[in-house]
């Protein structure tokens, strides 16, 4: 038993060295790296009864998280948070975490803070390309609303206004970006026209809001042109926000909502009173059998989706797309891209946001100050972004 015991200990060493060796060809210093034990099927004893599950080793680097070795190569490369549930769900930003740092280790380097008069000869060319897909009168009006913008946001456009493009700005269809192209299509004369639930150019900003997020990623994370800034600043920390703060703000109307049935003595008027979260039939049913009643989450959604309906016309769009995406679709007031959309992909929730967010604070004001006024961690975290990337270099 002794001998079998030290035949695998000399194993496992013996495999450490060989990946340690591997791994500085590969310019991962050995000594950040260590063995751990994972236990994919849980501690304590099996289905049986009988015995213990058995622990796993695994060689992760101790930075970062990422597997390095053990359990046969499977999950090699990957995040360590990926092993308990085989794979399917890791911790956010994890993966977004071990690219940079092969990045930085292949050579690549954060993009450095411009230099004044640096600064100034990338926003001319920027200028320039931009014009050149604007044309002078809507460049020259885009421009006044970049001016009267928050110098943050004013910043991040400059830096990187350069890198920008349009694929097409006569679309007869639908506005969108494609990060294949790193282009956005849309049709500017009907966008500079605006619309009863649009101001001129929020369209335009919308979708260059996803351009620049998308080039962000690339230029100051390293990371490839189908991610986004949004997404992996500080490992997740926008969209995240963003699903904590409507969660706090749903579990809030559902105690109000439930303290309010409790005080009622009239379920039927009560009902009245929150006319948005039930339907006509409901009205009907439960006024004959208040007995069935029960306040639940499933109205407040109903009920925050009617507030999100009331408020004026040209400010319903993003923040209701913000709320149905946070949600789940749990919560849906008319604008949003539907369930399947968001169904397990927090970047669609970063980037839409994000872009949500840049439209507003440039080109609809009153809907980002009403979006900041529900949401003001959230938007706190995009205005931290803004800094982030104001002023970066633009090569």
């Amino acid at each position: 038993m002794i001998e079998a015991k030290d035949c695998g200990r000399a194993f496992r060493l013996g495999k450490a060295f060989s990946d340690g060796a591997r791994f500085s060809r590969e310019h991962l210093a050995q000594d950040e790296s260590r063995w751990i034990t994972v236990h994919p099927s849980g501690k304590g004893p099996k289905k049986s009864g009988k015995g213990n599950k058995k622990g796993q080793p695994v060689l992760i680097d101790a930075d970062t998280g990422e597997v390095l070795g053990g359990m046969g190569g499977k999950f090699t490369g990957r995040h360590i948070s990926a092993v308990p549930k085989r794979g399917k769900e890791e911790q956010f930003g994890a993966q977004a975490k071990i690219d940079r740092a092969h990045a930085i280790a292949k050579g690549w380097k954060p993009k450095p803070i411009a230099s004044a008069v640096s600064g100034a000869i990338k926003a001319s060319e920027g200028s320039k390309k931009m014009r050149s897909y604007l044309g002078d009168q809507h460049y020259q009006k885009a421009s006044e609303m970049l001016t009267a913008a928050p110098k943050e946001a004013k910043g991040a456009w400059d830096a990187f206004e350069n890198d920008l493009k349009v694929d097409s700005s006569s679309s007869s269809k639908r506005a969108y970006f494609d990060p294949r192209s790193g282009g956005i299509t849309f049709n500017l004369e009907k966008d500079a026209k605006g619309a009863p639930n649009r101001k001129p150019f929020e369209v335009m900003f919308h979708e260059f809001g996803h351009n620049l997020d998308y080039v962000a990623a690339q230029k100051v994370l390293g990371l490839s042109k189908f991610e986004c800034f949004s997404n992996s600043y500080k490992e997740g920390l926008f969209p995240n926000t963003i699903r904590e703060e409507v969660a706090e703000y749903v579990k809030a109307e559902l105690k109000k909502f439930k303290t309010s049935f409790k005080q009622s003595s009239d379920k039927v008027q009560w009902m009245e009173e929150h006319k948005g979260a039930f339907s006509p039939y409901d009205v009907s049913y439960y006024g004959k059998y208040p007995e069935y009643l029960k306040p639940s989450a499933k109205y407040v959604y109903k009920e925050i989706a009617h507030r999100l309906r009331q408020i004026p016309a040209d400010e319903q769009a993003a923040i209701q797309d913000i709320f149905e995406g946070a949600s789940d679709a749990k919560i849906q007031a008319g604008w949003g891209h539907g369930k399947a959309y968001w169904k397990n992909s927090r970047q669609n929730l970063a980037t839409e946001a994000f872009a949500n967010l840049l439209s507003s604070v440039v080109a609809n004001k009153s809907a980002y100050d009403r979006i900041k006024q529900m949401l003001p961690k959230s938007v706190g975290v995009f205005e931290d972004m803004m800094r982030e990337l104001s002023g970066r270099a633009n090569v």
